[in-house]
């Protein structure tokens, strides 16, 4: 890892509802040549949580109350 690459898939579970906005995160990792991602997508948080249980590194999220948001 001198080069400051990796030589394996970094993986990468993803938890959003909108689909487009899943492509645009897929794209932007898609746009990084010095990583090579695994991308899975859920849509639902609890989806998410089973399939990481024995396998989370790393666990960011952001949701937005539409109530709050207006």
């Amino acid at each position: 890892m001198i080069d400051g690459s990796f030589s394996q898939n970094i993986d990468v579970l993803l938890v959003e509802d909108d689909l487009g906005d899943a492509d645009l995160i897929e794209d932007y990792l898609d746009s990084i040549p010095e990583f090579s991602f695994e991308l899975k997508r859920c849509v639902r948080l609890q989806e998410a949580l089973q399939r990481a249980k024995h396998h989370l590194i790393l666990f960011y999220w952001t949701y937005h109350y539409p109530t709050v948001m207006g």
